[in-house]
């Protein structure tokens, strides 16, 4: 084996999906090790993300007044939340994560379609086998996520106030993958569950939308990457301009009804899942094509879109957020994603490493579990800087016959320097993250995922084949 073959031991896809046998037909359709690496990354955004944004609100001022502050965890959250974003790099992948939830979206619809890709580049999918498929892929990790998070809905579900009727009403919405749909559900149990929403309504759909964009020709593709593209941005500004909810600031951490609409309604998020289809279909023009021209950019075209990307993502401070939240990106993160699909080039090189291929297979765990992993991190440090004294005291005054001859919490026994440092509470919760979530995806997910698809085989349901990069979230 030569050097360079064992450097680069992923092939270029597009030169693969050119290699058709012409005695049987049969498409060499490769494993695209790029598209599962990139989620690595798109992944570990997400956390930093949340991790940032839980303690930029846990450094506010509590709602109710009546709510006691624990003095030394709010501090801890102050200083977290300006460290993770004190210089220029930082900022901007906090504030930008979210691109991340796009290029997902755009990659379930690529991988799909790509799925679904026959030797004469036309698409096929049986109706019925896919969304079997698709049960059996995202369910047993989605449940094992909201079992796991559980006891932190119902905490925040008992401290609002919530009446007992709205709780199972969202349990029954959220258990139904139906959550996205209702604004104040969308992420109360488990809030990262709201894309599995979504992602659902998107399998409902996606085989006759396969079907029909497959008779679709190049010029009309194009002209619905363009609809996609007003689909997702327009709303939005409309949603700037008219400012329904009465905000009076538009950043990450607000709240509001039609605020949840424009973040996480079905409807509202479909066009980058539908664009992710249309590159799958130009995939199909243009790949074998390409191959046989010996024409490829060598990932260059990527490398440059993502580092549009990141100057996009750093304009936080200065475009809406929510304009760039649901789309203004979108056609570079295609741009991203097409051509790590075409092969080659350093950045498709690095992505196609072992350890963040095997973490891009993983990376549907970290998206479900990291929200219960930041919740009960974000408990544990409460109680060591002064919560656990607060639950005593309240306990003890419960119990005295006179109340007021209960001292108060003597709140200047706890500093923030009883706990690691919020660098420390990220670095270790990725850490464990990480490891987590590699073991449930070996020993849970795919277990789960083999033996759901063999009772549905039994059960002679045509079952498509797995797919050929992560699909999910």
């Amino acid at each position: 084996m030569s050097a360079t073959a064992h450097e680069l031991p992923q092939s270029n896809p597009s030169q693969a999906l050119a290699r058709v046998s012409v005695t049987s037909g049969n498409l060499a359709k490769p494993q695209i090790d790029a598209l599962t690496g990139i989620r690595s990354a798109g992944a570990l955004l997400v956390v930093i993300c949340h991790v940032q944004m839980i303690m930029a609100l846990g450094a506010l001022p509590p709602k109710n007044p009546q709510d006691q502050v624990v003095p030394a965890f709010r501090e801890w959250n102050a200083q977290g939340a300006a460290d993770l974003t004190s210089n220029f790099f930082l900022h901007t992948i906090i504030h930008g994560a979210y691109a991340a939830v796009n290029l997902f979206f755009m990659l379930s619809g690529f991988v799909l379609a790509y799925t679904c890709l026959q030797e004469n580049g036309r698409f096929r999918v049986s109706t019925r086998g896919f969304w079997m498929s698709r049960f059996a892929r995202i369910y047993p990790v989605y449940l094992f996520g909201l079992i796991f998070y559980l006891p932190l809905f119902f905490v925040t579900a008992t401290m609002g106030g919530m009446s007992t009727g709205r709780w199972w009403a969202m349990i029954a919405a959220t258990l139904g993958l139906a959550q996205a749909w209702w604004p104040e559900a969308a992420n109360a149990w488990n809030p990262p569950a709201w894309t599995l929403s979504a992602e659902a309504f998107f399998y409902v759909v996606f085989p006759f939308l396969l079907t029909w964009v497959d008779r679709r020709t190049r010029p009309q593709i194009w002209a619905l990457f363009a609809i996609c593209y007003a689909w997702a941005v327009v709303p939005a500004v409309l949603y700037v301009l008219i400012n329904p909810d009465g905000l009076t600031t538009m950043t990450y951490i607000e709240e509001g009804t039609w605020w949840r609409v424009m973040k996480y309604n079905p409807l509202v998020r479909f066009p980058e899942f539908f664009s992710g289809v249309l590159m799958g279909k130009l995939f199909a023009y243009d790949a074998m094509q390409n191959a046989r021209a010996g024409r490829s950019s060598k990932g260059w075209l990527a490398i440059v879109a993502l580092v549009a990307v990141f100057i996009g993502m750093s304009l936080t401070d200065y475009l809406p957020y929510i304009v760039l939240h649901n789309g203004l990106l979108m056609p570079l993160v295609a741009v991203a994603v097409y051509d790590l699909a075409m092969g080659g080039g350093p950045l498709g090189w690095f992505f196609s490493r072992r350890p963040l291929v095997a973490l891009g297979n993983s990376t549907y765990c970290i998206y479900i579990l990291h929200a219960a992993f930041i919740g009960y991190g974000m408990i544990a440090t409460w109680f060591a800087l002064g919560g656990k004294a607060i639950i005593e005291h309240d306990e003890a005054v419960k119990a005295a016959t006179d109340p007021s001859a209960v001292a108060p919490v003597d709140f200047s026994k706890f500093s923030t320097e009883m706990v690691g440092t919020p660098w420390q509470f990220l670095i270790w919760l990725t850490i464990i993250l990480i490891i987590a979530s590699l073991a449930m995806n070996r020993w849970f997910e795919e277990p789960c995922r083999r033996y759901l698809r063999r009772k549905l085989t039994r059960a002679h349901v045509p079952i498509p084949p797995r797919a050929q990069a992560a699909d999910v979230p």
